[in-house]
């Protein structure tokens, strides 16, 4: 059985060495085009994720607006106004640095790392949205089956993180898209959107997926037969 307080507690110090580093190298950045460089792609890269998100519920008739969305590595919240827009859900953040978490608890994120969610948020959330979060992430299979436990039966998960290996001590999952998209096959969670975004100094890996079981229903259904070849198509991989 996985220790989940002793990963919980690495992933903690981990992850708020990290976001005291970055901090000082965005301050350092203030007032400067890297700055600028910075806050354009977050903004590309969340529009191009949720766009994603969006098209794939149309797709498959999946997702639910109005229901509940899931940040995972909310940071300071920073994300919930364009989330909550986005995706007219409720929305709620986890973040598992102790400081960051306690400043943004008045934008609904909660102080703990996805390991840790209660069994009463077993398929609660019909979006759950991560940004450079799941490299961070100590044991990436208990945190994938802690997604796919808490994901409704017709929710949808879209997550980036960065492509191509790199050296920074906090990124301990370090895997390009197709590794990505394998690791959560495995899980039973099927990717529908896949693709690379990049920027100057960085390639980044965008994945959208879906439960399996999700579209094996559909397969249930009177869909015209192009597209239940696809779906079949799909799920074979």
């Amino acid at each position: 059985m996985t220790d989940i307080p002793n990963l919980v507690g690495r992933l903690r110090a981990l992850n708020t060495d990290h976001h005291h580093r970055m901090t000082a190298l965005h301050n350092s950045r203030k007032g400067m085009p890297a700055g600028n460089a910075i806050g354009d792609l977050n903004q590309d890269s969340r529009i191009h994720l949720s766009s994603a998100m969006r098209g794939c519920a149309a797709r498959f008739g999946l997702g639910k607006f109005g229901g509940q969305l899931l940040e995972l590595g909310a940071s300071y919240g920073g994300e919930k106004a364009f989330l909550v827009n986005t995706f007219q859900a409720e929305y709620v953040g986890v973040e598992v640095v102790t400081h960051v978490a306690e400043a943004a608890k008045d934008m609904g994120v909660l102080h703990m790392a996805m390991e840790e969610a209660p069994e009463e948020w077993d398929e609660r959330f019909d979006w759950i949205y991560s940004r450079h979060v799941m490299e961070h992430v100590p044991d990436v299979d208990v945190a994938l089956a802690t997604l796919k436990r808490v994901l409704s039966p017709v929710g949808i998960i879209g997550a980036v993180t960065p492509n191509d290996p790199d050296n920074e001590p906090a990124h301990i999952c370090q895997l390009r898209l197709e590794q990505w998209m394998a690791k959560y096959r495995q899980h039973g969670l099927i990717p529908v959107f896949a693709a690379h975004q990049k920027h100057p100094g960085l390639t980044e890996a965008h994945v959208v997926c879906v439960h399996r079981e999700a579209l094996e229903d559909l397969l249930l259904t009177d869909l015209p037969v192009k597209e239940l070849d696809e779906i079949t198509a799909i799920l074979k991989g």
